[in-house]
């Protein structure tokens, strides 16, 4: 016979009673712990998330200003724009101080890592933009034109001493046809080397490449009066183009180098009477050689 079980009505109501309490209480123990959920994500938003994106957003901007404040010194040379760098970067220092206290508490270690490579990339900035202060409105802040000045220059001051002894020396000579136009050969060498340098540091000035294109002319134009001139005998050609082939060599490093017909093994010279129609004696040595 199967087993029946009866509750009478008070066992029901007792029964009924300790089910409507044990749904409750497994209620509250929910919304307790969700409640505790939610009250954690809110705590990590208000305490950490939004100060960390407002702090963020005001490293970028004081970022940008510094950047601004070196763009403007560097532009006009106002102490004024060192001293706001400087505030500004103060003020990043205690921005990133706090981003360095809320960055303990991150969740994702992808974040930490992430805030660690920014960290160096700020420093590496910041050594990078105080680089270019110290620089500025010095020679280190163009080298182009510091190896003009301190190489070129002294180069570029021989070559002319050098020629104009060469074309003082042509005055004690007599005056034949060869003679006169070697004079001319020579001053016209001088006279384009003087427009290369000038258009040179015309070039440094401006930076346009119509400027740098207006170079290459003169200056080929003095290669060619330059093996013209080697070509003449007497003590004092002789010394001085030696003099000037010295530093018009050591120019190469910084002036356009010779082509390679000129600078190949075995070929020592141009053929100068094309340039500047040399011909008698010297002539003869101005030839195009060939290789030895």
């Amino acid at each position: 016979m199967p087993f029946k079980f009866k509750l009478r009505i008070r066992g029901r109501l007792i029964s009924g009673f300790l089910a409507v309490c044990a749904i409750i209480a497994l209620s509250v123990g929910y919304t307790v712990f969700a409640v505790g959920g939610i009250s954690t994500t809110v705590d990590r938003m208000v305490n950490l998330r939004t100060p960390v994106a407002l702090a963020s957003t005001e490293l970028v901007g004081n970022l940008y200003s510094t950047l601004a404040t070196l763009r403007g010194y560097l532009l006009t040379g106002n102490p004024q724009g060192k001293l706001d760098r400087a505030a500004m970067w103060k003020e990043m220092d205690a921005t990133i101080a706090g981003l360095d206290e809320k960055a303990v508490h991150f969740t994702n270690p992808e974040n930490s890592r992430k805030w660690a490579e920014a960290k160096s990339l700020l420093a590496e900035f910041r050594a990078a933009q105080d680089k270019a202060e110290a620089v500025a409105f010095t020679s280190e802040a163009y080298p182009a034109t510091k190896l003009l000045v301190t190489e070129a220059g002294p180069r570029a001051e021989t070559i002319f001493f050098e020629i104009t002894r060469i074309i003082n020396e042509e005055e004690g000579l007599d005056a034949t046809a060869e003679r006169k136009r070697l004079l001319k050969a020579m001053a016209d060498t001088r006279g384009n080397f003087a427009a290369a340098t000038a258009q040179l540091r015309m070039y440094l000035l401006s930076g346009e490449k119509n400027d740098k294109e207006k170079f290459f002319k003169p200056w080929e134009l003095f290669e060619k009066g330059l093996y013209c001139c080697e070509c003449e005998e007497g003590p004092t050609h002789a010394v001085a183009a030696a003099r000037f082939r010295e530093d018009y060599e050591g120019a190469g490093r910084i002036c356009p180098p010779l082509r390679e017909d000129v600078r190949a093994p075995g070929v020592r010279r141009l053929e100068c009477s094309r340039a500047y129609s040399c011909n008698g004696g010297g002539a003869a040595r101005c030839e195009n050689s060939r290789p030895a």
